[in-house]
C-alpha cells in the first residue's frame, strides 16, 4: 500500500496551488501578528523580522516536521516522499527561513560598515548570488511546467519529491461559474464604458414629451400655483437664491438653471416648456 501510494505523482496545478496555499496562511497570520504589534511600543516593530522568523519556524514545526507537508500540501492530499531523509526537510527548511530573514537583516548589518569599503564590495557580492538564484529558478520552473516534480530548484537540489496521498482521478472543471463571472464582468467593464456617454437629463426632456405631463389641464393647474408661490424656484421647488430667467416667466436658482444648461443645452423649463440654447440666462434685475 505503501509502495503504491508513493509512485503516485500530484499534478503540477496542484503543486503551484498548494504553494500558494501556503503564502496565502502565512499571510493571514501574518497580517494578525502585525495588528497585534501595532498596538505595542515602537520599538517593537523594530523586530519584525524576528518575529516573521519565529513564525515560519513554528508553521515549519509543526507542519513539515510532524507530517512531511505543509499545511498547503495537507489541504490539497500531497506530501513529500517518505524515502528522502528527515535532515533533507530540516535543511530545507533552515535554508528557506535563514535566506529570508537574512534578506531582511543584511541591510542593516551592512549600514554599520558603510565606512569602510568592503560593504559595497559585499552588497556586489549579494546582488550577484541573488541574480544567480533567481535565473536557476527561472530555468528550472521551465523544466517544472514540461517535467513536472519538486516545484522549486532548491527542493529538486535536496532530492525532495511530492507525492499524492490519494489515487489519481481525472481534474473536472466547471466551466458553468467561470462562463458566467466573465458575462458579468463583461456586462460591468461596458456599463462603465456607455454610462458615462449617455445625457440623462436630455433622456429625461425627451421622454417627458411622449408622455401627457405637458396637457393643457396640467398647465393650467402648474401656472395657478405659480401665481401663488411664484418666489419659488421652478426646479427645487424651494425658496430662489440668486434669481435667474432664461427667457420664460418663470424663475430659477442661479446654480439650478446653470447646472441643468450645461448637462443638457436645450433644457426646458419644467413648467411651460419654454427652451431657447441659444440665449443666455438672465439675472432678475434685467427682466424687471
Amino acid at each position: 500500500m505503501t509502495t503504491t501510494e508513493k509512485e503516485i505523482t500530484p499534478s503540477r496545478v496542484t503543486v503551484l496551488d498548494a504553494n500558494e496555499l501556503n503564502n496565502e496562511i502565512f499571510s493571514i497570520i501574518k497580517n494578525q501578528l502585525t495588528a497585534i504589534t501595532n498596538n505595542l511600543p515602537p520599538q517593537v516593530t523594530y523586530f519584525d523580522p524576528e518575529l516573521q522568523t519565529l513564525l515560519k519556524t513554528i508553521l515549519w514545526v509543526l507542519s513539515v516536521q510532524r507530517t512531511s507537508a505543509t499545511f498547503g500540501q495537507q489541504l490539497l492530499k500531497i506530501k513529500y516522499s517518505k524515502q528522502i531523509p528527515n535532515n533533507s526537510l530540516s535543511r530545507l527548511g533552515f535554508i528557506l527561513i535563514g535566506s529570508s530573514y537574512l534578506k531582511q537583516r543584511l541591510p542593516l548589518f551592512f549600514s554599520l560598515f558603510q565606512r569602510t569599503s568592503d560593504s559595497n564590495f559585499a552588497y556586489k557580492i549579494i546582488d550577484y548570488c541573488e541574480l544567480a538564484v533567481n535565473i536557476a529558478n527561472i530555468l528550472y520552473f521551465i523544466k517544472f511546467i514540461r517535467q513536472g516534480g519538486a516545484s522549486t530548484f532548491l527542493e529538486y537540489l535536496l532530492g525532495l519529491k511530492p507525492i499524492s496521498t490519494v489515487p489519481s482521478s481525472s481534474r473536472n472543471i466547471g466551466y458553468s461559474f467561470m462562463a458566467r463571472e466573465l458575462i458579468w464582468h463583461g456586462l460591468i467593464e461596458l456599463l462603465v464604458l456607455v454610462i458615462p456617454m449617455i445625457n440623462y437629463h436630455a433622456l429625461k426632456r425627451r421622454f417627458k414629451k411622449y408622455i401627457n405631463f405637458t396637457a393643457t389641464e396640467q398647465r393650467k393647474e402648474t401656472v395657478e400655483e405659480l401665481n401663488k408661490e411664484n418666489l419659488k424656484c421652478a426646479v427645487c421647488k424651494d425658496f430662489l437664491i440668486l434669481p435667474h430667467h432664461m427667457g420664460c416667466s418663470h424663475l430659477f436658482c442661479y446654480y439650478c438653471l446653470l447646472s441643468h444648461r450645461l448637462a443638457d443645452k436645450k433644457f426646458e423649463c419644467p413648467i411651460c416648456g419654454f427652451s431657447n440654447p441659444e440665449a443666455s440666462i438672465i439675472p432678475l434685475s434685467l427682466k424687471w
